[in-house]
């Protein structure tokens, strides 16, 4: 009687006539888990590239400034700068019967500027990163006397708001640098307290600015390129948008804690309790760290272009700029000279018009104001 060989004789049988067939299914079954396998690898590492990718390309691109401050890439393209005549009617009847349609009107018409690709510190320069600067170079320390300005006097009420008489000493209506303020200083000789490092230098003036930015291998940001680092290219009226929030970056309704949308009103709180708290508190009371405010960030990942210091630009200022400027105009300067010099971005104490990433005020180059700081750009 034929016996059929157990399955386990059959396993058991060296390689030969019975065990070759096995054998080549072993090997053909490995190969094919083999090739799973690396599908399976390949394909874990292509998605891991793939989401690196989209991530990393969502990400500012930073570079290192020789002053060890990150610098943000803003790509070479198009974006439209300045105002359109609505946002400036819109604008001037926010801010209510004291403004001057002329303090907008600076920022008409609203035009396509063409940049170069650059990069801009992400955020203002500190009191610490100035002090190193200082320290180098021998540069003359922020200013630090202390100058009273004249308190205006309440000359009537309207609408149940007082309206304040500007000085005469004080020429320019437009100028609120004035803030009948004192101009105090966190320094202390050639020392920063360690609460005060991080906070943006201030009382410098345009050269003090300049000679920074040239000592870290850089310069002041052109207008444009400022507006563009501010904006993005979607022309937002705001760093993070086109809608106000005083919770965004440090403004004058911030530290209220009140909307200011009108003049008067911001007028009323500056007299009233801002000028009180910075005498009693010092300035560094009202100023924040750099980078403090996460959801007022720029496009492009940018701190702080909306409040806590202005910002000196590189151009000269003039009233007619943008009616100057031409479709054909590639990264723009500016005038050629002039007699005050741009600042951009607005402050801790000011009222949400200026807040706009198109507010510009004029400033003189020797002025060494206490809300007015810098940051620096280069060539990218």
């Amino acid at each position: 009687m034929l016996k059929t060989p157990s399955h386990d004789k059959l396993d058991s049988q060296p390689s030969g006539a019975m065990g070759e067939p096995h054998t080549l299914v072993q090997r053909v079954r490995a190969k094919k888990m083999m090739a799973i396998a690396f599908g399976l690898a390949l394909l874990g590492i292509t998605t891991t590239a793939v989401v690196w990718f989209v991530l990393w390309q969502g990400e500012p691109k930073i570079e290192i400034g020789n002053d060890g401050a990150p610098m943000v890439l803003i790509p070479a393209g198009s974006f439209m700068m300045g105002s359109t005549q609505e946002h400036i009617e819109v604008a001037v009847k926010d801010c209510g019967p004291l403004c001057q349609l002329e303090w907008m009107k600076r920022e008409w018409p609203q035009h396509e500027v063409q940049l170069d690709a650059y990069y801009i510190d992400q955020y203002e320069v500190t009191n610490a990163r100035y002090l190193e600067f200082v320290k180098v170079t021998g540069h003359r320390v922020p200013l630090q006397e202390v100058r009273k300005k004249p308190l205006p006097e309440e000359l009537e009420t309207r609408d149940g708001l007082q309206q304040l008489r500007i000085p005469d000493a004080i020429k320019d209506k437009e100028e609120e640098e004035l803030l009948f303020n004192r101009d105090l200083s966190v320094w202390d000789g050639d020392q920063v307290p360690e609460t005060a490092a991080d906070l943006p230098v201030v009382h410098v003036s345009w050269n003090d600015a300049l000679a920074y930015c040239e000592w870290a291998g850089r310069r002041l940001p052109t207008e444009a390129e400022w507006e563009k680092a501010a904006r993005g290219d979607d022309a937002r009226l705001y760093p993070w948008g086109d809608e106000w929030d005083r919770n965004r970056s440090n403004n004058g309704s911030y530290q209220a804690d009140r909307e200011l949308v009108r003049l008067e009103w911001w007028q009323r709180w500056w007299l009233r309790e801002g000028v009180v708290r910075q005498e009693k508190e010092g300035l560094a009371a009202l100023q924040t760290t750099v980078g403090n405010f996460e959801s007022g960030v720029s496009p492009y990942g940018v701190y702080d272009m909306s409040g806590n210091v202005w910002e000196w630009g590189r151009d000269w200022f003039a009233e007619d700029a943008y009616m100057r400027v031409t479709p054909q105009t590639k990264n723009p300067v500016g005038p050629p000279n002039g007699v005050h010099k741009v600042a951009r971005g607005g402050s801790y104490m000011d009222p949400r018009n200026r807040l706009r990433t198109t507010a510009r005020i004029k400033v003189e180059p020797s002025g060494r104001r206490s809300n007015i700081g810098f940051r620096c750009a280069m060539d990218g």
